[in-house]
């Protein structure tokens, strides 16, 4: 038996609905009140 693309597919599969998971769990950077991005290099100008 030769591993191939269905392998892989197969393989991925767990991988695709693991990253689902983490992706609609995380958390928000306003829910860890996380302060916006400052733009150091245009502050500089």
């Amino acid at each position: 038996m030769c591993l191939g693309e269905g392998t892989g597919a197969v393989a991925f599969l767990p991988i695709l609905k693991m990253a689902v998971e983490v992706y609609k769990q995380m958390c928000t950077f306003a829910e860890i009140n996380m302060e916006n991005y400052k733009d150091f290099e245009k502050e500089e100008n």
